[in-house]
């Protein structure tokens, strides 16, 4: 639950006016959006998995089995979403699976210890 602190600090004689809780509400709105792009969630997986958008750094755990993360439809996320995936184990491999990667509807396959950045321009996930 979000709670919002009203104790207003304000100078002696000064009378608050209505819209203050209004501009303070949208300040905590828009610092909660910035911490939101600053701290990247990041899940672990041993499993498939399929990303969602809260999603950045996704680790692989692929020490007792292949495991796929499936990526959103790129026409559903944001311009510029992205998803760093990595593997944590020589055991196995992964993939990562959508209907255009780089153009391809072939999964891409991650092996230890290499990574793969994806990025969606809204019409396909390209790897940078």
């Amino acid at each position: 639950m979000t709670t919002y602190n009203t104790d207003l600090q304000l100078p002696i004689g000064h009378v608050p006016k209505e819209d203050y809780m209004d501009e303070m509400l949208d300040v905590h709105n828009a610092l909660e959006l910035l911490a939101q792009a600053v701290y990247k969630h990041i899940v672990t997986i041993d499993a498939d998995y399929t990303a969602t958008l809260d999603d950045y750094t996704i680790l692989l755990d692929t020490s007792s089995n292949t495991v796929a993360v499936t990526l959103p439809d790129a026409a559903d996320v944001p311009f510029g979403k992205r998803y760093e995936l990595k593997t944590l184990d020589v055991s196995f491999t992964g993939s990562v699976v959508s209907d255009s990667i780089d153009e391809s509807a072939s999964p891409v396959s991650i092996t230890y210890p290499d990574s793969i950045t994806v990025v969606s321009d809204n019409t396909g996930w390209w790897i940078i």
